[in-house]
Parts: C-alpha cells; structure tokens; sequence
C-alpha cells in the first residue's frame, strides 16, 4: 500500500440482517484500493451478529447503537468516527463492485472541482444498468434524486464539518443531502457500473404508499416539504404527486382517493402522474 494514498472511510449501516451485511462487507474487503478504514453502525439490531464479530473483528470497527436510531442518525455516527480523506457510504443489502473505490478516488483526487462522485449501477431485480449524466449541478435534481442511493455516493470528508443528515427525515434523507452538498460544487457520475443496489424494496413502499392516508402520505413527505422553496412550486407539486400516486393500483378506493388529490395536486397534474406511471 502507498503511503500516499488518501485514506477511505466506509460506513456500513446495518439493522437486523446479518448474513446481508457480511456479503456487503465482503465488497468492500475485496476493492482494488487497500487504504480502507471500515465502519459499521448496528442500529440496536436484536438479531445475532456473532458471525461478523468473530470472523471480522480485526478488520472493522463496530459501534452498536445504544438505541434504534434511524438511517440518518446512523450514518452520521459513522461519520462522526470516520479519519478518511473520503467517505462512502453502504447500505447492509447493497454490494460494490471491487473497482469502486479505486476508480473514485482517482476522479477527486484528479481535481477539486467536485465535492464527491458518483456511478452507474446495477439493479438487483430487473439486472439494467442505470445512468443518468456525467456531472451533476444542483439543479439537476430539484425535481428528483437522479444521483442515486447512499451506496453510490463517494464524499470529501471536509464537506462533513458544514452538512449531515438530516436525522428528522426518515425518508428522501439522501437527496436531501445532495442538495447542501451540491451549495459547495458539482458530483461526478462515473458511468460504468459499480454498485449492486438492491431494488426489492421498491415493491415493498409501494405496498406501504397504498394503505397510507394523504396526511401520513405528507408526513412521509417531509424532506420535500423541507425543500420547497429551494425546488419550487413547480416542482414540489411534481414531486408530491409521485408521492401521492405511489401505490394507486393497489388501492381499494382508488376513485374516491383520485377526488380527494384533486385539492392538494390539481386534476391536471394527477392526470400527468397517471401517464408517466403508465409509460413506465
């Protein structure tokens, strides 16, 4: 290992999954870079992680929460351990792919134009590589997180003394970083995949979307109404919408339901939302 070479904490946040966490640990373990510093929160898991402890101890440092603490409040205890130049960030169901790291560590260490990187990745269930553009302005996701999960973020770790998490979001916390991160410079987005990013829980928030009211709906919606007048009207409407539509087919009462959007979204913008999901 060079000397020279900047050191890299990754954080791992885990909660009651185990046998996933130790396959991602795995990926990490076998990057191409070596310089890793590897962190893994356990949110107060109930579940037995001897396995990890006995086979890992050496390589990791494991911090157990004293309490369920949340996603957020998770990553920023990682990151508040963390001694990296870098950070990046893996979600205990999401694998990365051995090249990761080297090759993000190679695009911030080229130039300080960007505040962290980004790449393509994986879907576990459809198997599509998924990649949206190259560089990445603030702009570019007012409307929606086009950067993608944690698991693909890869973060100076200086910009940590200005942003965190916000631990009050328990969803959409992640694009709500991006944008803080994206007041200090662009994100680079590597178009080659190197992230497995486990897509079997999008079927689960649309089951979860279907039996929420609209006002459990906008409680879920927090961070875009945290946001909103950074993204505009325009925008915060497009994004409830989604909000609102996610689970429709599995509704019951889909009509009655489509009548009581029509105050909060307009009959217009529900009509859009309808097609858009239908083309995809």
């Amino acid at each position: 290992m060079s000397e020279n070479q900047p050191l890299v904490s990754c954080v791992i946040n885990t909660f009651n999954r185990p046998d996933l966490v130790l396959e991602a640990l795995e990926s990490v373990l076998s990057q191409t870079y070596k310089n890793l510093e590897i962190i893994i929160i356990d949110d107060c898991s109930t579940a037995n992680y001897s396995n990890l402890l006995n086979s890992y101890s050496e390589s990791i440092i494991y911090k157990k929460n004293k309490t369920n603490l949340g996603l957020s409040a998770s990553r920023n205890v990682g990151v508040s351990i963390a001694k990296g130049d870098y950070i990046a960030f893996l979600d205990d169901d999401d694998v990365w792919f051995e090249k990761k790291i080297e090759l993000q560590v190679k695009v911030l260490e080229k130039s300080y134009k960007y505040i962290a990187c980004s790449c393509s990745h994986v879907e576990s269930e459809s198997k599509k590589v998924i990649f949206h553009q190259e560089i990445f302005n603030k702009k570019d996701i007012l409307k929606e997180n086009l950067i993608g999960p944690p698991s693909k973020i890869f973060v100076r770790s200086s910009a940590f003394k200005k942003v965190k998490f916000d631990e009050e979001l328990k969803h959409a916390e992640d694009w709500d970083l991006y944008l803080s991160l994206l007041d200090f410079s662009d994100v680079f987005c590597i178009k080659e995949p190197l992230v497995k990013y486990n897509t079997g829980h999008f079927e689960r928030m649309t089951n979860g979307f279907s039996k929420l009211s609209i006002e459990e709906i906008k409680s879920k919606a927090l961070a875009t109404y945290k946001n909103k007048s950074v993204i505009g009207d325009s925008n915060f409407t497009e994004r409830m919408a989604f909000y609102y539509l996610c689970g429709l087919p599995m509704r019951s009462n889909k009509v009655i339901f489509l009548f009581r959007l029509i105050p909060e979204i307009g009959f217009l913008n529900i009509i859009k939302e309808v097609f858009k999901r239908a083309l995809r």
